[in-house]
């Protein structure tokens, strides 16, 4: 792979970025058969195979502008670590082993944070970045990559928890106060009003997402493996490709 600078990226973060792309985090886990990070597993096939087939080569060929955005997320990620005690774990890797059709499967994953709150229920929280006008749109491919942290996480739990939440914490990156003011101020009707004051106070957004059964999850994870392995190189869908069909205004 060949990452070039066609936008003048400063020295430090491209070699920063550099740094990012040749990194493994998971060495030190023990794995077995076929390996995914979650986020491998949980995207398109083909993005996985053509980085496989090409990226020792010198045919793929990407821009550090491209990595500027993950470079945004590892610092909030950064901002929102802590020291790890027994009840609140940063950064926490985790893996768990999958059969499929009798090939071992690994799945890795990073939990950004883990924490054992009072009354037996255990929150796992994933940091993201997004802008203002991203909040209203549901995204069920954050909601899955949650369930699968859990689900990954539950064989190391001990004794009984009786509750699981799951939430979502959002560094809004275009977030202004007047944002919020400026919508209240024009609010011309009750519904209007009402969509207004859902609006941020504050830069830091938390979201809920729903539990999903061991069950449901562990079937979406053995979908998303046979969709690896049985269809590699399948093209993306339009949803896959951030894409949108064709509107009419009428």
């Amino acid at each position: 792979m060949i990452l070039t600078n066609k936008f003048n990226i400063p020295a430090v973060i491209y070699e920063a970025i550099e740094a990012d792309i040749n990194d493994n985090p998971y060495e030190d886990l023990k794995r077995s058969g076929i390996c995914f990070r979650t986020t491998e597993l949980l995207g398109p096939p083909l993005i996985r195979t053509l980085h496989k087939k090409f990226k020792d080569t010198k045919s793929l060929i990407v821009d550090a502008s491209h990595y500027l955005a993950v470079q945004y997320g590892k610092m909030f990620h950064s901002l929102c670590e802590g020291v790890s005690t027994p009840e609140l774990l940063y950064e926490y890797k985790v893996s768990r082993t999958f059969d499929y059709n009798g090939q071992k499967i690994t799945l890795f994953g990073m939990l950004d944070e883990m924490e054992h709150l009072d009354n037996n229920v255990v929150q796992v929280t994933d940091n993201k970045t997004c802008l203002m006008s991203n909040l209203g749109y549901d995204k069920p491919e954050y909601d899955e990559q949650l369930n699968v942290y859990l689900h990954l996480i539950r064989p190391e739990l001990s004794g009984d928890y009786f509750e699981f939440k799951l939430q979502l914490r959002y560094f809004i990156k275009d977030f202004t106060p007047s944002k919020k003011v400026n919508a209240l101020a024009r609010a011309a009707n009750p519904y209007t009003k009402a969509k207004a004051e859902e609006l941020p106070n504050a830069s830091i957004y938390y979201k809920s997402v729903p539990v999903y059964t061991e069950d449901q999850i562990e079937n979406i994870i053995l979908e998303h493996i046979a969709d690896h392995i049985e269809t590699p190189e399948r093209v993306c869908t339009t949803e896959e490709r951030w894409d949108t069909l064709p509107k009419t205004a009428v």
